[in-house]
């Protein structure tokens, strides 16, 4: 059995360090501490703040987004419509 004292308790010393790059590139880097009680819940850092920028180096397209012009859209609309339409059962 642990015969530690359970009057104090114990200290957590803990530093982390957080690199954030922003869809714009602006770069910040912060230095995390623990604390038992924050004296300030949120922070809002300005743009000016930033410690430099990162270029991307292919822009990277988001998942399920086609970009069409809109000639390519209505032939993909009037294709996607005429198929629900061959699909439908005759009402006479």
């Amino acid at each position: 059995m642990n015969n530690l004292p359970l009057s104090k308790p114990i200290e957590v010393d803990f530093c982390a360090q957080l690199l954030v790059v922003n869809k714009d590139g602006s770069v910040f880097s912060y230095i995390i501490k623990y604390k038992k009680r924050l004296s300030k819940l949120n922070y809002f850092i300005p743009r000016s703040s930033s410690i430099g920028y990162e270029r991307p180096v292919a822009e990277v397209p988001k998942p399920g987004i086609k970009k069409l012009d809109s000639v390519t859209r209505r032939l993909a609309y009037f294709k996607n419509f005429g198929d629900y339409l061959l699909k439908l059962k005759p009402r006479i």
